[in-house]
């Protein structure tokens, strides 16, 4: 690494992490220290007057003003993720009805310990040594078994219920750093956006579960009335009366909140802020003194007595802020869903709306006639949420409709969507000349819809139909041979049959799999569903628009004098055109030993299917990518999320060389080394360590580094073989004009295959494969139209990063505005020339990326908004232009 780099990195203090992993050591070591008096005969007054009188008293404080301060260093939610790093955890997911129950286990717990105390808890150190022994151990047991913290911190942990409550509104907030990365192991996560997190999950959070936390909160200051009334310890004679305390003081306080909130009609969020406030006073009223006691014993110092007011005065100062705080948070909660302003505030997960399930009005219905499945969802949310949280078998991945990947067909109730916006026009034009078409990612809904998921196979009579255009002149007879079932590839297939009923078509293929989505491969590697919901196509769409496909079948040669292709099974096609996408390959070093069981690189289906079989059967626990190109992050932050240590290898000292300046990119390698991953730069692969398996891998330095795995990511080489053995005109990729025919005009090229001539160019882009299938097949049927190279599109589908580059880097005579936000690791940069963006780069704006790209593809004149867009007002200024259904985002400064 440059010196320069990491200057850079220093001044931005990329080494938080290391403090709060001291910090997390010392909190475990405490707690063990802690344990380990309290066992001694000698010192177990020390441990109990630790415990009771320091620990049990302040923690209420933290959780009020700091919580997630606690929540970083708890030394349970450190102990919970040790499996985890050490790449233990078997990472189940949990079942619906703990994660639902888990607020009345966790109280319920919560109340019994404060009741044991009066059973002699409070003296006894051998029992207290022992619960916290045993609540270690189920935090270790749930970090085992369970995905995340879902087994623990999150879901049973005693003291959750009492975060959860104090998170709504917390004097100050820092970031999560103990869940590397973030697994969407639980919803409603108070890690994702503390307070909202809070009054989203009153409102929309399961019924079972927002009950149990609101009998939690309303019979807790009862609960703790009764413990400091009550009985100091329990007689024979006292017993009785004990139990008494703790059922009418509970009881009470609960028949209060009903009041308040039925009555009264106090909003949930507002009363559960009231009744936590309640709780801190009564708390700090009796227990101030035990804190100075506490004090004075540990210091062999007398402190005055009036410290002990110290708590409830600075609760009293500071709670009129809170309340204000809680009750703005609410209200502009309940304000955006009535505007029916839905904003998702968690980046990758997307699993919080800012929407109120209050009513039956505010809930719709979307109907998949042909599974006859009805999925309900939140009036105004974005349909591709909807469709991923029922399971249904949609897979998202750009989510802003430029990949395609979620197109639905709208057989009723095509008014009672949001209207299409220009960049998912684009992105449909593309694939379909169905008007009922849309992109789920792109479709808020606001009434009840039917909709069939891709193209409709058969319309009833009331929908649309297909406005294809009858070019009689070229369809007669004409057969088109297409190679490679690619993006590319279909995409030629579906605008000829879209142009054309009567030309005769056949699509060969080299993978024994219907053309599938390869924007988001890694999932194969990691989720659960394998190539459900990958299909761009079915079957019976091939069958009914009459396609003559040939699955897992090679082409050996082409006959540019002959017109015919020759298959591996010696079968011959002849053809009237011919297009080829056959794509491109992983271009491995040469002296890679491919022997090896554990080198891999990722291309295909099956190149993701053979990875996770590897990590299954051998158990791998450290892999090394070669490759920081977007893929080679994506892949290294999938191994990352099973629990794999990864250490990713830049021959240069500078991630994305190709699409990032140096200082994006050093924001990104910040937020890489945020979630653990390991970066290596000037880092060249030279040999592959071992006998039967992969040991290790040597680099160029001398240096060896150990691994179960190795990825190479290094880029990819266009499939020109066929077409240099045809003498067709090749360089990088093979060379085509710009309606995209090769040196013989009877050939196309398309895709990653494609070399536009005279620009040493070949794009590998999903949305460039897409534009040049359609082009192609509108040229071969003579609808002639130049291909006019696109904004290139780049976006990294990471944990918790959310990375997007469109076009150009540099231009001449243009200008820059960059904003760099030190804090958070994040970057934006535009590139303007002559009024109009021409490039950007965008990394941790999730809500800014559709406003960008609607920008640049309408080509707007953005000199007007120059000025807001220098001082970061960008959600505002691109609103003032934008028309009304692109992309509007509620603007909150």
């Amino acid at each position: 690494m440059s010196h320069n780099y990491f200057k850079f990195i220093t001044k931005l203090n990329v080494s938080k992490l290391l403090a709060w992993d001291l910090l997390k050591t010392v909190a475990i070591s405490t707690l063990v220290i802690t344990i380990t008096l309290c066992l001694s005969n000698q010192h177990e007054q020390v441990g109990l007057l630790l415990v009771w009188k320091i620990y049990i008293p302040l923690l209420p404080l933290v959780f009020f003003f700091i919580p997630s301060v606690w929540r970083n260093i708890c030394p349970l939610a450190a102990i919970n993720q040790i499996p985890r790093l050490f790449g233990l955890s078997k990472h189940y997911q949990l079942p619906n009805f703990l994660f639902n129950s888990a607020p009345f286990i966790g109280g319920s717990i919560l109340v019994t310990g404060i009741l044991s105390r009066k059973y002699g808890l409070d003296s006894s150190g051998v029992t207290v040594a022992l619960l916290g022994l045993f609540t270690m151990l189920a935090a270790l047991v749930g970090g085992l078994l369970f995905k995340g913290k879902s087994g623990w911190c999150g879901t049973f942990c005693p003291l959750a219920s009492l975060q959860w409550l104090y998170g709504q509104s917390p004097l100050t907030s820092i970031n999560n750093h103990h869940c590397k990365p973030c697994l969407s192991c639980v919803q409603h996560c108070i890690d994702n956006d503390k307070g909202l997190t809070v009054v989203n999950e009153l409102y929309q959070g399961s019924q079972f579960r927002v009950n149990a936390r609101l009998l939690f909160i309303s019979i807790f200051p009862g609960v703790i009335l009764a413990f400091f009334l009550g009985p100091e310890q329990v007689t024979t004679s006292n017993q009785t009366l004990l139990l008494v305390y703790f059922i009418v003081f509970p009881v009470f306080s609960l028949i209060v909140f009903v009041l308040l909130w039925k009555i009264a009609l106090i909003r949930l969020g507002m009363l559960t802020g009231l009744f936590g406030l309640a709780v801190l006073m009564i708390f700090y009223i009796f227990n101030g003194s035990h804190i100075l006691d506490g004090v004075n014993q540990l210091t062999k110092i007398e402190l005055p007595h009036a410290l002990s007011y110290a708590p409830n005065f600075i609760i009293g100062f500071y709670s009129i802020t809170w309340i204000k705080k809680v009750y703005k948070q609410e209200k502009d909660y309940l304000s955006a869903r009535n505007k029916v302003n839905i904003k998702n505030r968690i980046s990758k997960n997307n699993l919080i709306n800012v929407v109120e399930l209050g009513s039956n009005d505010d809930i719709v219905k979307v109907t998949i006639v042909s599974r006859k499945q009805t999925v309900t969802m939140a009036k105004g949310r974005i349909l591709l949420d909807a469709l991923e949280e029922g399971n249904v078998g949609v897979q998202g991945n750009c989510r802003v409709g430029g990949c395609g990947a979620d197109l639905v067909t709208i057989i009723a109730g095509k008014d009672n969507v949001s209207p299409v916006s220009t960049t998912e026009q684009i992105t449909l034009s593309s694939l379909t000349k169905l008007s009922t078409a849309r992109l789920a990612c792109c479709v808020k809904v606001f009434d009840d819809i039917s909709i069939e998921l891709g193209v409709a196979e058969s319309l009833p009579k009331n929908a649309e139909s297909l406005d294809c255009k009858q070019l009689s002149k070229y369809q007669q007879g004409m057969h088109i041979v297409v190679i490679g079932s690619g993006i590319a590839g279909l995409s030629a297939v579906k605008s000829l049959r879209d142009l054309s009923d009567n030309c005769n078509i056949t699509l060969i293929g080299g993978e024994p799999y219907l053309p599938y989505n390869r924007m988001n491969i890694t999932q194969l590697i990691t989720g659960k569903m394998g190539l459900i919901g990958f299909q761009l196509q079915s079957e019976q769409w091939f069958l009914k628009n009459k396609v003559d496909m040939w699955l897992n079948t090679q082409v050996i040669s082409i006959s540019p004098e002959k017109k015919q292709v020759t298959l591996a099974l010696g079968k011959q096609f002849s053809y009237d055109k011919l297009i080829l996408a056959q794509g491109s390959r992983v271009n491995p070093p040469t002296f890679i030993n491919n022997q090896l069981q554990g080198i891999h690189s990722l291309r295909t289906a099956d190149d993701a299917i053979a990875i996770r079989s590897d990590i299954q059967q051998r158990n791998c626990k450290v892999a090394v990518v070669v490759g920081t190109g977007p893929l080679g992050l994506e892949i290294a932050d999938s191994l990352h999320s099973m629990g794999i240590k990864v250490i990713i290898l830049e021959r240069s000292n500078q991630l994305m060389k190709h699409h990032l300046d140096k200082t994006a990119a050093i924001v990104l390698a910040l937020q890489l080394r945020k979630r653990r991953l390991n970066l290596l730069f000037n880092s060249k692969l030279e040999e592959c360590i071992g006998k039967d398996n992969i040991k290790a891998v040597k680099l160029d330095n001398g240096r060896q580094l150990k691994c179960d795995l190795l990825i190479l990511a290094t880029g990819n080489q266009p499939n020109i073989e066929l077409a240099e053995a045809a003498n067709l005109k090749t360089s990088k990729g093979v060379v085509v004009n710009r309606q995209l025919q090769t040196s013989n005009p009877d050939i196309y090229a398309i895709g990653d295959l494609a070399e536009l001539e005279n620009s040493s160019r070949v794009d590998g882009l999903w949305s460039v494969a897409e534009k040049q299938g359609s082009l192609a097949a509108n040229n071969i049927l003579g609808k002639i139209e130049n291909y006019q190279p696109a904004e290139k599109i780049l976006q990294l589908k990471m944990t918790e990063i959310d990375l997007l580059v469109v076009g150009e880097r540099i231009k001449e005579g243009g200008q820059s505005i960059v904003l760099l936000n030190n804090k958070n690791y994040q970057y934006r940069k535009l590139i303007i020339s002559e009024g109009r963006i021409v490039g950007a780069i965008l990394i941790g704006y999730p809500e800014l990326k559709p406003l960008v790209l609607a920008a640049i593809n309408q080509k707007l004149n953005v000199s007007p908004i120059l000025a807001g867009l220098r001082k970061g007002h960008w959600i505002a200024s691109f609103d003032s232009l934008l028309p009304s259904n692109d992309f509007k985002i509620p603007y909150t400064g």
